[in-house]
C-alpha cells in the first residue's frame, strides 16, 4: 500500500514538474518587434521575467530563464538515463527596453531550436542582426 501511494507522489511529481513553465517557441519569439512590443505583450507572452534591472539612461533589461526536463521516457529506473534522461533543455531571452519598447532582444537554447537576436535600426550598435 505504500509503495503504490509513493509511486502516485512519484508520477505527480513528474508530471508537473515537465508541465510548469512554458518553453520559450521561436512562434512566440517572432512575435517581438523592436520598436513596437512593449514589455506588457512581452509579459503577456513569457509570463513574468525571471529578472528585471535598470541598466542606464532609462534602459531595463528583462530576462527570462526555462530549464526544460527530460522526455517522460527519462523517469523511468534504470532506462531512463540511457533514452536521453539527463538531457535538459535550457532557454534563454534576454530583452532591452527603452522608452517603454523593444530595443533589442538575444534568445538562446541549449538544443538550438530557438535562435534569435534582433535590435532596432538606426543605431549602429543596434542594426538587426538574424542567426
Amino acid at each position: 500500500m505504500k509503495i503504490r501511494i509513493l509511486l502516485a507522489l512519484a508520477a505527480i511529481f513528474c508530471l508537473t514538474s515537465c508541465a510548469a513553465e512554458r518553453p520559450i517557441t521561436q512562434a512566440t519569439v517572432n512575435q517581438i518587434r523592436p520598436g513596437i512590443t512593449t514589455e506588457a505583450d512581452l509579459v503577456h507572452a513569457f509570463g513574468k521575467p525571471d529578472t528585471k534591472a535598470a541598466v542606464y539612461q532609462g534602459k531595463t533589461t528583462l530576462a527570462w530563464f526555462r530549464s526544460l526536463g527530460p522526455a517522460p521516457t527519462g523517469y523511468l529506473p534504470l532506462v531512463g538515463q540511457f533514452a536521453g534522461g539527463l538531457d535538459l533543455d535550457v532557454q534563454q531571452l534576454s530583452v532591452e527596453i527603452a522608452g517603454g519598447r523593444v530595443a533589442s532582444y538575444t534568445v538562446y537554447d541549449s538544443r538550438g531550436a530557438v535562435q534569435s537576436e534582433k535590435t532596432l535600426h538606426g543605431n549602429p550598435r543596434l542594426d538587426p542582426v538574424q542567426r
